[in-house]
């Protein structure tokens, strides 16, 4: 579907848009596009027999790891491996959320930094000649 574009497909938006980073498609034409509706409900089952001496181990461990945000971390980690690994061509156009960080990218932070220190000279000085001058 995504290197042809002839067809259509049902599947989970997360597994498409994984799947166009692995192959380098991300914002292009060929990118898959999604509706707003849930048309694929998925729940993972784990069964443990009763009384099993893991199964309240079990749920604190996956109760903190969802609670954590863990599993959220790892998905988004492993979609931006994918995007790497993809090499796509927006990061070839030079739009790639990465750039060289140089001196030049702090010059208005240092001219901003030079203009208070300035000011604030101007005001002691005055603050000290107005307290000589007033006695």
């Amino acid at each position: 579907m995504i290197t042809d574009g002839d067809f259509t497909t049902i599947s989970a938006a997360l597994c498409a848009k994984f799947l166009s980073n692995e192959l380098g498609y991300q914002g292009e034409m060929k990118s898959p596009c999604s509706l707003d509706e849930n048309f694929i409900y998925v729940n993972l089952v784990s069964v443990f027999s009763k009384g099993n001496p893991l199964l309240n181990q079990f749920n604190t461990i996956l109760r903190r790891v969802l609670e954590a945000g863990i599993a959220y971390r790892y998905w988004e980690q492993l979609k931006r491996e994918a995007l790497l690994r993809g090499r796509t061509k927006s990061d070839e156009d030079g739009s790639s959320m990465y750039f060289v960080f140089t001196l030049s990218h702090m010059v208005p932070a240092f001219s901003v930094l030079g203009f208070g220190y300035l000011c604030s000279t101007i005001v002691l000085i005055a603050e000290c000649l107005h307290k000589r001058f007033s006695k």
